[in-house]
């Protein structure tokens, strides 16, 4: 685990080793105080170095880090500060705009509230019909039903017996008075005449009382009618109040509904309303989220412009610096002037530690690629002869050989062990290998 370094650590070892480290040296061990120990290690290792070639390693040490992190290089003893030229990856992006919309929220509320909307409820009881005359109306229309057709005996009609009564009295009276008015005539002797005379008084008020009897029957027959009546209007009034009682429910349930389809409409109202504001929400926010791609678009563009620009720039730059180094490295190669290697910040003897290490590389590199092509001729040699010995071991046994073969006894028996040569030949980085394996 690396160890991480504080800027107090780099400025305790810059005094306890009492280093001279430059401005932008010290700014940059400021901001990374990793890189800045790196730069003193190397200051450490410059200042103990022996030879050139150990200095110039320790320099290009130092100028590594330098160049890594702070995009510059301190010269030949690390006390300059040459700033490089801008990389594509030195350039600086202005900050993003970000999308920050007005209505997200809003509409989040509002979706939730619209996920959330309870079913329409109405808790108002629906009225109950109640018929309260039922009882009274059955009873009386049981009267009426029961009434009975109309009949008349006089005998017990009250008001012919007491008719009768009355004229039976009259009747006794007159037929009293005739009686005595003959007698007073007659000396107090009544006639046959006289009798008569009574009897007819008599029969008068008798023919009277018959007289009567269709005026008490039609009476009679009134009353029946007129308490019929009642029972009707009765009835009928009973009635009446029922069907006031059935209007009123009606009208109860038809208020009710009414209420209820209001309220319903209302609670729909609102949801349609949470809906449209919702839609009206997104379209706003569509149109912050519009209009923050278009801010984006441009800035991107803005951003690409200034990089393509400094893409120029770099390649101006690169061409301009490419023609002035090989310029002093010319110089350096043909007359030795170590002048303009040193005017761009380079040391000599680093420059020539570099070609060296270049050279051994490439030399290197084509001795690598001799090696590989020589073992790949071995290799294709071997799997050539690993083919024609399985065919010959496949096709002969050992007595068909004989003693023609290159195979003894021992290598035939070393190689059947061994199995097929071709299922081993993969196994073998060259033909040494494959020969020696069936050797021994």
């Amino acid at each position: 685990m690396s160890i991480q370094y504080t800027f107090d650590d780099v400025k305790k070892a810059v005094e306890d080793n009492n280093l001279y480290m430059s401005d932008a040296d010290m700014k940059l061990a400021q901001q990374n105080p990793s890189v800045g120990m790196g730069i003193v290690s190397s200051k450490l290792g410059y200042l103990s170095a022996k030879t050139d070639t150990e200095r110039a390693k320790y320099n290009a040490q130092a100028e590594s880090y330098r160049s890594s992190a702070g995009s510059y290089v301190g010269g030949s003893d690390g006390s300059q500060y040459l700033p490089f030229l801008q990389t594509p990856d030195s350039f600086s992006y202005d900050e993003a705009p970000t999308y920050n919309s007005q209505w997200a929220d809003t509409n989040k509320q509002t979706y939730e509230q619209i996920k959330d909307y309870a079913p329409f409820e109405y808790d108002v009881e629906k009225p109950v019909y109640t018929d309260s005359y039922a009882g009274t109306a059955d009873e009386l229309l049981d009267t009426i039903v029961n009434h009975g057709d109309f009949s008349y005996d006089h005998n017990t009609d009250p008001n012919y017996k007491a008719y009768a009564k009355q004229y039976r009295r009259e009747g006794e009276r007159a037929t009293a008075d005739t009686l005595a008015k003959a007698a007073a005539n007659t000396g107090g002797i009544a006639s046959t005449a006289a009798v008569t005379a009574a009897q007819q008084a008599g029969n008068y008020y008798g023919a009277q009382l018959a007289d009567k009897l269709p005026q008490l029957y039609d009476a009679a027959y009134n009353r029946w009618l007129d308490e019929f009546t009642l029972k009707q209007n009765k009835l009928a009034a009973v009635q009446g109040e029922r069907a006031n009682e059935r209007d009123k429910y009606l009208s109860d349930v038809a208020q009710w509904e009414s209420d209820r389809d209001f309220a319903a409409q209302q609670h729909n109202d609102q949801y349609d309303k949470l809906v449209n504001a919702l839609g009206y929400g997104m379209a706003m926010e569509q149109t912050d989220y519009d209009r923050y791609r278009d801010t984006v678009d441009q800035h991107n563009a803005k951003q690409q412009f200034m990089y393509d620009q400094l893409l120029d720039t770099i390649g101006y730059k690169q061409q301009e610096d490419a023609a002035r180094l090989d310029k002093a490295i010319n110089a350096f190669n043909t007359v030795g002037d170590t002048s303009l290697l040193e005017a761009e910040g380079i040391n000599p003897a680093w420059y020539l530690e570099q070609v060296e290490t270049q050279k051994q590389r490439e030399e290197q590199e084509v001795l690598l690629a001799q090696m590989q092509a020589n073992a790949d001729i071995n290799y294709t040699n071997a799997q050539i002869a690993a083919l024609q010995y399985d065919t010959e071991i496949a096709a002969l046994d050992y007595d068909v050989i004989g003693t023609e073969r290159l195979l003894s006894r021992d290598e035939w028996e070393r190689a059947k062990a061994v199995g097929n040569p071709s299922a081993v030949i993969a196994g073998c980085n060259t033909y040494e290998e494959y020969v020696a394996l069936f050797n021994g």
